[in-house]
């Protein structure tokens, strides 16, 4: 894979973690539509594959690194946090990847989305709920940085990961200190603000590994390989995934 500005990503697992990202938003992209506003766009991995398939990207995000690491890729992105953020533009897809779990009223933020869509233009929301994380899914990612560090291709070796005989749940929790909105919380706001036409559980643990590996062909591979592994191993009310899709689009026009 190539972005716009002819620089080879194929080896950035990040990079390759966006990629579900994007394929998301090509599949509920609106017909002739090609205007999306990224949402805490962050580096803009995602925007890069959208741009690539012709999409005209902005991105928003408060974060001055982030604004320059987009800049550099030739995407056109706004510093400002979306809270306070006021234009007339109108977009056809106005995408919160995982983004709306940090922001302090999220039912307010989609009212605001939805004022900024063009005709027919949908609001994208990819999420987790860190509420469903229970021992087997912090044990499952647990074991896959564990094979991270055995193989070779983590880009920083990690040290203080839990032993077999510990458990993983107070490992994951640790590392989720900081307050944000579970899963229930934003697909509420998500209903108490736009129509909700589509909403789907999909796989999320393996994008933590994507910064812990290294910059490299195989670290590639081994994301699409835990992708896969963790396809086959949750899903159903049981074991469920954790990643959270949800199709939105406005109830109504003044």
């Amino acid at each position: 894979m190539r972005s716009p500005g002819g620089r080879d990503f194929a080896m950035d697992p990040r990079v390759e973690a966006a990629r579900y990202t994007a394929n998301f938003v090509s599949a509920m992209i609106p017909r002739r539509a090609r205007t999306v506003l990224d949402v805490g766009c962050g580096r803009g991995d995602v925007a890069v594959h959208l741009m690539a398939r012709g999409c005209k990207v902005t991105g928003i995000d408060p974060s001055p690194s982030a604004v320059n690491q987009c800049a550099k890729r030739g995407i056109q992105t706004i510093e400002a946090d979306f809270a306070g953020y006021d234009s007339c533009r109108r977009y056809d897809v106005i995408l919160f990847s995982r983004s709306l779990h940090h922001m302090n009223d999220p039912r307010g933020i989609l009212r605001k989305a939805s004022r900024m869509l063009a005709p027919g233009g949908v609001v994208l929301i990819e999420e987790f709920a860190i509420e469903d994380v229970d021992e087997a899914a912090a044990r499952w990612l647990l074991t896959m940085l564990r094979l991270v560090n055995t193989v070779g291709l983590a880009a920083k070796q990690r040290d203080k990961l839990p032993g077999d005989k510990r458990p993983a749940l107070p490992w994951w929790k640790g590392i989720h200190r900081h307050k944000i909105h579970d899963g229930r919380t934003v697909i509420a706001a998500a209903r108490a603000s736009l129509a909700v036409t589509q909403i789907e559980r999909v796989p999320y643990l393996f994008r933590y590994l994507a910064p812990e590996l290294k910059k490299s062909a195989k670290s590639a591979a081994m994301l699409q390989h835990a992708h896969a592994l963790e396809l086959a191993t949750f899903g159903g009310t049981k074991r469920p995934f954790i990643g959270i899709r949800a199709i939105c689009r406005p109830r109504f026009r003044s």
